[in-house]
């Protein structure tokens, strides 16, 4: 069992609409190709988890980053699995609206000006290493 986690931007902002066809259709994908996981979307950016077999997460996975729909996939972090953390879900998903993202505790928006000043900081490590990724690909 093999497991990969990504971030990406869409390419434009998905309306609730769309994501409900895509969500269709790669929940029809996942189950056929025996893939569990669960997509995060907030305002235009996207984390995703999936896991299943190597092969065909690895061939989902291709699939996204060649999607027009994307931009600015990162790979975050992927390995082996001796159990999957989303057995019972073909594709989990949730969409939160900005106004819900501010009021989670500890949330700290990319456009504010101390997060830039601590990101932007001499220290660098990986965790921050992508961050500054993220916001570069997502011109923030």
């Amino acid at each position: 069992m093999h497991y990969i986690v990504y971030l990406s931007s869409a390419a434009t902002k998905f309306t609730e609409e769309e994501l409900q066809r895509i969500l269709v259709k790669s929940r029809a994908n996942n189950e056929k190709n025996g893939i569990t996981g669960i997509l995060i979307y907030l305002d235009g950016s996207i984390i995703q988890v999936l896991e299943g077999e190597k092969e065909k997460v690895m061939r989902i996975y291709k699939t996204i980053g060649q999607d027009s729909r994307h931009r600015g996939l990162i790979r975050l972090k992927e390995g082996d699995l001796m159990e999957r953390n989303f057995p019972e879900w073909s594709m989990g998903y949730h969409s939160i609206s900005p106004q819900e993202a501010k009021e989670l505790t500890g949330f700290k928006s990319a456009t504010d000006q101390d997060f830039h000043s601590y990101l932007y900081s001499e220290d660098n490590h990986p965790a921050l290493t992508v961050l500054r990724a993220f916001l570069r690909n997502n011109r923030i």
